[in-house]
C-alpha cells in the first residue's frame, strides 16, 4: 500500500471519533434542555431544587387562597368592637352599666301571688272593641266599651283579657289598665338599709299584702306618702294599727320576732298608694 493511502486510512477514524463526540455533545445539550432534572448529587440538582423550593410555593399558595375581605373584616372588628366592649365593662359610669347594675332593692321583693280580677278600659282610639275570640284576625266584634269602664276579668290569654261584665268577650291588654287585684309580696331590707319604700296601684277592688320578717325589740315607723295608711298585722294576725284615712305616721316597738304583714284594701274603683317602712 502506498504511503499516501496509509495516511488517508489512519486519518479517517479521527474524523469519525470527532463526529461522534460532536453528536454526543449536541445530544447532551438537547437532553439538558428537555430534561432539566439532573442525577442525584449533582450541582444541577441543587440549582433546580432551590428554584422550585416547596416552602416558597406554599407561601405563595397561602397568599392567593386567603380572602382579603375576611382579613379586612376581622381587622375592623378588632379595632372597633373590642375596644367598645372593654370600655363598657371597665367604665362604671356608662349608661349600659347603670341600667344593668342592680339597685339596692333589686331581687329583695318577690311577688308570691298576683291575680287580676278587674281592669279599666283605656283605648287611645275609643270606643274599645270587645271580640268573640282573643285575636283580631277571625274574631268578630261583639260589643264596644267607653274609656273608664271597669270590666270583670275572668281569664288571661297571651295579651288578652276575658271579661264577663259589662259585656262578655275578649279585650286586648293594650287598651286596658290592669294589675294585681289580689297580691302577696315578700319584702326584705337591703343590706345596711333600715328603710324600704313600697308603691303600687289598685285597678278596682282588691287586697295587697306585704310580708316582712322583723325582730323583737325593733321599733317600726310607718309613714304614708300617698293614699291611706296601711294596717300592720302581727305574726298571729293581731292588728297593731288599723287602716286610717289619715296619713299621720305611726310607730311602735315589737314584742316578738316573726313575719309581719302590712295590708291595704280597696273596696271601690281603686287608688294609687305609697308608704315608707323604717325598722330600727
Amino acid at each position: 500500500m502506498e504511503p499516501n493511502n496509509l495516511k488517508a486510512l489512519f486519518s479517517q477514524p479521527r474524523v469519525i471519533i470527532g463526529s461522534l463526540v460532536t453528536v454526543a455533545a449536541i445530544g447532551g445539550t438537547a437532553a439538558g434542555l428537555m430534561q432539566p432534572t439532573a442525577q442525584p448529587g449533582s450541582q444541577r440538582e441543587t440549582t433546580v431544587v432551590t428554584a422550585t423550593a416547596v416552602p416558597k410555593t406554599d407561601k405563595l399558595s397561602t397568599q392567593t387562597t386567603k380572602d382579603p375581605t375576611d382579613l379586612s373584616i376581622d381587622k375592623a372588628t378588632d379595632q372597633t368592637k373590642a375596644p367598645d366592649n372593654i370600655t363598657r365593662v371597665d367604665t362604671p359610669d356608662t349608661p349600659t352599666d347603670r341600667v344593668e347594675k342592680p339597685s339596692d332593692n333589686d331581687d329583695l321583693n318577690k311577688v308570691e301571688r298576683c291575680e287580676t280580677t278587674m281592669a279599666k278600659i283605656d283605648d287611645p282610639n275609643p270606643p274599645a272593641n270587645v271580640r268573640s275570640q282573643p285575636n283580631t284576625d277571625s274574631a268578630s266584634v261583639v260589643g264596644t266599651l267607653k274609656n273608664g269602664t271597669f270590666v270583670t276579668v275572668v281569664d288571661n290569654n297571651d295579651g288578652w283579657l276575658k271579661i264577663s261584665t259589662p259585656t262578655k268577650g275578649w279585650v286586648s291588654k293594650t287598651i286596658a289598665l290592669s294589675g294585681c287585684n289580689q297580691k302577696e309580696e315578700r319584702v326584705k331590707f337591703a343590706k345596711g338599709n333600715t328603710r324600704v319604700t313600697i308603691a303600687d296601684e289598685f285597678i278596682g277592688t282588691g287586697s295587697h299584702s306585704y310580708q316582712m320578717y322583723l325582730l323583737k325589740g325593733q321599733t317600726i315607723r310607718l309613714r304614708s306618702q300617698r293614699g291611706p295608711r296601711p294596717m300592720i298585722l302581727s305574726p298571729q294576725g293581731r292588728e297593731l294599727v288599723a287602716t286610717a284615712d289619715s296619713a299621720a305616721p305611726w310607730s311602735g316597738k315589737l314584742d316578738q320576732s316573726g313575719d309581719y304583714k302590712i295590708v291595704l284594701d280597696s273596696n271601690f274603683k281603686g287608688y294609687r298608694y305609697a308608704f315608707d317602712v323604717v325598722a330600727e
